[in-house]
């Protein structure tokens, strides 16, 4: 017969919490654990932290709920749909790897030029540069308004594809930012 595991309450959860405070105030060293709540949701001390056990495919995996510990009611609501995708046949981690690459992947192309421009600024050696790149990018002069706001340019080579997500852009929607948008000289 398996063994019982008594259900934790919110006022045990609450008690836990406390008596790692008081240690961790009192600079004792608190024994790692994990108390169980049942059908696989755990409760680790001394990060107060939840996570969630299970197999999959015959493998033992852990899976972080990120959520506070004093939150045991949202932790099994996430546990039970856990269960569920389990019982579906999907594996839960390989479900939120993919949710977080659809979120990583849907930065519009404004905010990728944004953070590209950000992260590779120490390597443009002159504000010409600087200023060159800003404009093809993101139709701005790198010049600001009185209100701080960015100063658009005459010349705007990538506005159609700007609140397109990077992950759905294709060589055909990038076709007329090879074409001139601005004014033409004589």
């Amino acid at each position: 017969m398996p063994r019982q595991v008594e259900i934790l309450t919110q006022r045990e959860v609450k008690r836990l919490i406390k008596e790692v405070e008081r240690a961790k105030v009192a600079g004792e060293v608190i024994k790692s654990r994990r108390v169980a709540d049942g059908n696989g949701l755990y409760l680790q001390i001394p990060e107060v932290s939840w996570i969630a056990l299970f197999r999959f495919e015959g493998k033992r995996h852990e899976m972080g709920l990120k959520l506070s510990g004093a939150d045991l009611e949202n932790a099994r609501i996430k546990n039970t749909e856990i269960r569920r995708l389990l019982a579906e046949g999907i594996n839960p981690l390989a479900q939120r790897a993919a949710r977080r690459a659809r979120t990583a992947l849907s930065k519009t192309f404004n905010e990728a030029a944004r953070a590209f421009l950000e992260a590779t600024r120490a390597e443009r050696k002159s504000p010409k540069h600087e200023a060159q790149w800003t404009m093809t990018l993101l139709g701005e002069t790198g010049k600001r308004d009185r209100r701080g706001q960015p100063l658009k340019s005459k010349f705007n080579y990538c506005h159609k594809i700007h609140d397109i997500p990077v992950g759905d852009i294709t060589t055909d929607s990038c076709s007329p930012c090879s074409t001139r948008s601005g004014p033409r000289s004589p």
